[in-house]
């Protein structure tokens, strides 16, 4: 049966109704348009605050959508804060120059500004006690190979650990070196400091004897890393382009982190990739960060490489495309491009290695042209226009009046180093280059023939020897 409605009794009586009152009717004939009228206007206001803020995505907001305005003072206050912290940066490097002219830059000028003022002046009495130093041929240069991070893995490799044991030094030692290069007063130089370029009227370059200002007591220095490739031979087992747990101990190439800092990734024993300072450009970081006095104008060191492996572990030489794939291939390009901008911008100097890992000495002006015209080929639309070249063992060419140094000039080399561990320091300026020996510092070197390295730091208190065993010599 059909329940009816209107069977339902009411468990209460109905309620009276009320009499109206204006309240009521003003609630229920007006309320309702205004409340609508004043969703509108905010609608609109919002409406009109987006699009102001799309046109300018970077102005202040304010609550209630209220564009704010920085007042001219505040504006110059920023600017100068803005200017103290790049000129301390700079001071801290003893380019008090720099900093000074960098103050000079402040929209309202110095004298304006009781603070920027007083950095000024304190810049420039810090100058004042700079001590030229001219015998810039005379300064040493430290050579290294790659370092090892872990080992026992290089030292088991079947195939180079002999070699790397004899010719590699460890992340620990060269963290040894620094701290005692440090102690002992030194601090790093670039060769551009040492032999600045500089263009005449007529558009030619020439490279002048330059004149270095150090803080008294301090000796200038110059750091040189060459094979910064992370060849496949040390990290990549099988050459698929890939680093594996099979890899020597090495870094296995460099990045950026996600706090823009170079960092190098590796692949552990347990075929783990980890990230750290594992090789030197970020221990060199890290340790100037620490100590920016131990930086001469923020440089740093000499990067070399190669041409026939790829680049800071990317490899991107063409022959990639072929024996991995295309797709590989271009992707590795694009991915070393940001690693080459950042490692500049931190301080580095990057050099050529030669492309083929060659010594020069002995090969012909032809064959050397042959090995350069690769690196223009390959290399040079990465790295862009290189000037400084680090010969492969030392083997420098036989004179620099033939046809070896013609060729090397017409691919627009101007600074060259060598090696010789016979002498602490080597050099040579004239209009065209400039040239420096580098001391190569290696296990067996260390081991054998510490003294070589006395005037800069204590071989036998860096050398692992618990670790390395016995080193061939």
């Amino acid at each position: 049966m059909e329940e009816n409605n209107n069977d339902i009794i009411r468990s209460t009586p109905p309620r009276r109704r009320r009499k109206r009152t204006k309240w009521q009717d003003f609630k229920e004939a007006y309320l309702p348009v205004i409340i609508a009228a004043l969703a509108l206007i905010l609608i609109l206001v919002f409406i009109f605050g987006s699009i102001k803020r799309h046109k300018n995505p970077n102005a202040p907001v304010l609550p209630n959508s209220t564009e704010s305005t920085i007042s001219p003072s505040e504006s110059l206050q920023l600017e100068a804060d803005s200017l103290i912290t790049q000129a301390n940066v700079l001071a801290s490097h003893f380019d008090y120059q720099a900093a000074m002219d960098l103050l000079k830059t402040y929209s309202a000028g110095v004298d304006t500004n009781e603070t920027l003022k007083a950095k000024y002046d304190a810049y420039a009495e810090s100058l004042s006690k700079l001590v030229p130093y001219t015998d810039v041929e005379k300064i040493p240069n430290l050579s290294f190979n790659l370092l090892i991070e872990d080992l026992p893995r290089a030292l088991a490799d079947e195939t180079y650990g002999s070699k790397y044991n004899e010719n590699y030094v460890t992340t620990k030692e060269f963290k040894a070196i620094l701290q005692q290069l440090y102690d002992n007063n030194y601090i790093l130089v670039s060769p551009y400091e040492i032999a600045p370029l500089s263009t005449g009227a007529d558009g030619q370059t020439t490279i002048t004897k330059g004149t270095l200002y150090l803080p008294e007591g301090k000796k200038p220095l110059v750091l040189t890393q060459h094979g910064v490739n992370y060849h496949t031979y040390m990290v990549d087992s099988d050459g698929d382009g890939l680093a594996d747990k099979n890899g020597a101990g090495f870094a296995s190439r460099l990045i950026v982190d996600a706090n823009g800092k170079l960092m190098n990734e590796m692949v552990a024993a347990d075929g783990s990739t980890v990230t750290g300072a594992f090789d030197l450009i970020p221990i060199l970081d890290e340790f100037v960060n620490a100590h920016p006095d131990f930086s001469y104008k923020g440089a740093k060191a000499v990067i070399a490489v190669t041409g026939y492996d790829g680049l800071f572990g990317y490899r991107t030489d063409p022959e990639t495309a072929t024996v991995i794939s295309q797709e590989f291939y271009d992707k590795e390009v694009a991915a070393v491009v940001p690693i080459i901008n950042a490692v500049r911008q931190s301080g580095y100097d990057i050099a050529c290695f030669t492309y083929d890992n060659v010594g020069y000495g002995d090969i012909s002006s032809t064959d050397i042209q042959q090995d350069l015209s690769l690196w223009t080929k390959e290399v040079t639309p990465l790295l862009g226009n290189v000037d400084i070249l680090v010969y492969p063992y030392g083997n420098d060419i036989n004179e620099y009046s033939g046809n070896q140094y013609t060729v090397l000039e017409d691919f627009g080399f101007k600074y060259f180093i060598g090696q010789d561990n016979s002498t602490p320091a080597w050099g040579q300026i004239t209009d065209s280059y400039a040239r420096q020996s580098r001391r190569w510092v290696t296990g067996s070197e260390m081991a054998h023939n510490p003294n070589s390295f006395s005037d800069l730091f204590d071989a036998s208190a860096v050398l692992d020897t618990a670790g390395r065993g016995e080193i061939p010599s």
